[in-house]
């Protein structure tokens, strides 16, 4: 009975293996599958990584920029006060050079105007000198012949 009973098990086994093998050629692809799946969501995963560090660099590189271009923006504001301070005394500064510098035109002017007159009397001077030179001789000449005529009568 021994054998009978081994030939029985052997028959249930015979009958358990086309299901097993079966269930393993399921197994085998759904293996397959989620190998593929694994491979698929690794690539994505590699590219969402290399998508973040190149979007976290690029973040970085415009945060330096605006950073920059804030630290100009104090600097120009910075100057700009610094200059705003400065443009009273800077005016002022300007308008006594004005100041001076118009009282100086006018001295020139009047230097000018000086000597234009000092050429003008320096050329009418020998002109009265040879006419009071005149009237010193004719008044001379009148002397001489009486003294009763006078230049002007």
């Amino acid at each position: 009975m021994h054998i009978n009973g081994l030939r029985s098990n052997l028959k249930n086994m015979e009958d358990v293996i086309p299901s097993t093998e079966e269930q393993i050629q399921t197994l085998k692809a759904v293996k397959a599958n989620t190998t593929e799946q694994i491979e698929d969501l690794t690539n994505e995963l590699r590219e969402s990584r290399e998508q973040s560090v190149i979007a976290e660099e690029s973040f970085h590189s415009k945060l330096n920029a605006h950073v920059k271009l804030l630290n100009s923006s104090k600097d120009f504001a910075d100057d700009s006060e610094t200059k705003t301070t400065q443009l009273p005394g800077v005016l002022a500064e300007l308008n006594k050079k004005m100041c001076k510098l118009g009282k100086k035109l006018e001295k020139r002017k009047e230097i000018k105007y000086l000597a234009k007159t000092v050429k003008l009397v320096g050329t009418k001077v020998p002109l009265l000198k040879h006419e009071l030179q005149y009237v010193v001789t004719v008044s001379h000449t009148m002397k001489e012949e009486g003294g009763k005529k006078t230049l002007w009568a």
